[in-house]
């Protein structure tokens, strides 16, 4: 069996940067993203996210669990025909077959999947309490990543804590996120609502004092202001940049729709929006050559 390749790229870099694509423009948008930081040092996104939000949104579909699996599929298949990046899938709370939805993924050619100890009606984390979250009791949980792990061993299952999100202590995501390592998950996604970002490096400090060893992944949606390097130094592993691509180009088309309909042309749109045509005529040709 082939090792995973987030395990060949935690072995060679301190912190992995993962970026939302869900489809194939976003995919190629982080393929090729690429900055110098502020030692002059090239850096790039080291992996894809494949939100379960953003991909219901980009469909025009509710974010309530509902997405097919052959869409996802579909959606996986596409990223993975422009980038060779590590993918990692949104799968909520697993509902439905979702041991075998990991073998199907497995084959595709995904790289892990997150799954939330999140039971019943999937309403979106970003709700917080203003929607009844109910978490699954970890028992049946542990057992949920068992079968996956079982079904598609080559394949990363990462549990993502929601104790944070549904109101609960900081010392039951604690014990949640020890339970599910000695359960046999390979790393723990830790989501908070705190727009501080201070709950978020509470737990990265406490957790990884506990696993040290542990692949420890945060969400920074509510709190984008905390550098990568703080969340580093508290313990984070991996950071997943989760919607960031969807927003600004919604944010784009929108501004862009409106400006031409109030300003009677596209010029003021085309000069503050829109990246040139040949930018986009560039993809098409260099997917031709692939």
């Amino acid at each position: 069996m082939h090792e995973n390749p987030l395990s060949i790229l935690l072995g060679k870099k301190p912190l992995l940067r993962i970026l939302e694509a869900v489809n194939g423009l976003e995919a190629y948008t982080a393929e090729h993203a690429c900055a110098a930081d502020s030692q002059g040092n090239r850096v790039e996104f080291d992996g894809l996210w494949l939100s379960g939000l953003c991909h219901a949104a980009a469909a025009g579909m509710p974010d309530d669990g509902s997405m097919p699996l052959s869409e996802k599929l579909a959606a996986v298949r596409t990223i993975r025909q422009v980038s060779h990046k590590p993918l990692l899938v949104d799968c909520d709370n697993g509902q439905g077959d979702f041991s075998g939805a990991a073998r199907q993924y497995a084959q595709a050619g995904v790289s892990a999947l997150v799954v939330e100890d999140k039971r019943g009606q999937k309403y979106n984390s970003l709700y917080g309490c203003a929607r009844t979250q109910l978490l699954e009791n970890p028992r049946m949980f542990t057992e949920k990543l068992a079968d996956a792990k079982e079904q598609a061993p080559g394949i990363w299952i990462l549990a993502r804590i929601e104790s944070l999100i549904a109101g609960h202590s900081m010392e039951e995501a604690l014990e949640r996120a020890v339970i599910y390592a000695k359960a046999g998950a390979d790393g723990i996604v830790i989501h908070s609502l705190d727009k501080t970002g201070g709950e978020v490096l509470e737990f990265c400090r406490r957790c990884k004092a506990q696993l040290p060893g542990m692949p420890l992944v945060c969400i920074p949606t509510m709190y984008p202001a905390v550098s990568a390097q703080i969340l580093h130094q508290a313990g984070a592993d991996m950071l997943i940049y989760a919607n960031h691509l969807t927003r600004s180009a919604y944010r784009a088309m929108r501004l862009t729709a409106e400006s031409i309909l109030a300003t009677g042309s596209a010029g003021y749109a085309d000069a503050c929006y829109c990246d040139p045509a040949e930018h986009i005529l560039h993809i098409t040709e260099e997917a031709q050559h692939d």
